[in-house]
């Protein structure tokens, strides 16, 4: 028997042409003897079936990588949207709350009513007869567009805050000394007032220093 060089196929000792291939048998090989070339068809498909694994193998890793590598594109894509979304919502209720804030209107405070302190004169003016001190402690703060309240004994802290009122320091013989100011306050000044044939009348007005006696 000889084996054909082409295909490895057994033919006939005396066969000048291979029964499978069609190959022409150059030469004859003793029976039971193997061809030179008989392995390498095989290690070729061998090499060609290892070559298209591989080949197969590097396309399906290149694909998987592709794939997985759009799926955290699309993950950070979707976590960029919720993030911003998530930024967006608890944004409007800060806008919200700062445009309320400015929107609200601001309080103005009411500033209390200040009345001007009685200018301390070292000589009243020309007195008029009034039938009581504080008729003419009265008559000396309108002259000077301040309010009295009367006697700081009896005034309401309802109706007579911001007014002055008057309070006896010390009584004399036809004279009187009187601390005046605003009410529920501290005095601020000195009055003294003198009785006469025509009545009560404010003859001195001077400053009221807090711990010293009036200067008459």
């Amino acid at each position: 028997m000889s084996y054909c060089p082409n295909c490895g196929a057994e033919n006939e000792t005396d066969a000048v042409f291979c029964e499978a291939c069609g190959a022409r048998l150059s030469a004859t090989l003793p029976t039971g003897g193997t061809s030179k070339r008989e392995g390498q068809p095989r290690k070729l498909r061998a090499y060609l079936g290892g070559a298209l694994v591989l080949l197969i193998a590097i396309v399906i890793g290149v694909v998987a990588y592709s794939l997985v590598g759009r799926g955290d594109d699309g993950a950070e894509g979707e976590s960029a949207v919720v993030d911003h979304e998530t930024a967006t919502a608890a944004a409007e209720p800060a806008t919200a709350s700062a445009e309320a804030v400015t929107a609200r209107p601001t309080s103005t405070a009411v500033e209390p009513t200040t009345v001007p302190a009685v200018p301390p004169t070292a000589t009243a003016p020309e007195p008029a007869g009034h039938s009581s001190p504080e008729e003419a402690i009265g008559a000396f703060l309108v002259e000077r567009g301040v309010e009295y309240a009367g006697d700081c004994d009896t005034i309401s802290l309802d109706e007579d805050i911001g007014s002055y009122c008057s309070m006896l320091w010390e009584e004399r013989p036809e004279a009187d000394i009187y601390a005046i100011g605003l009410a529920f306050s501290e005095g601020d000044t000195w009055l003294l007032l003198e009785e006469s044939d025509g009545g009560w009348a404010v003859v001195e007005a001077a400053e009221l220093i807090f711990g010293e006696p009036p200067p008459w």
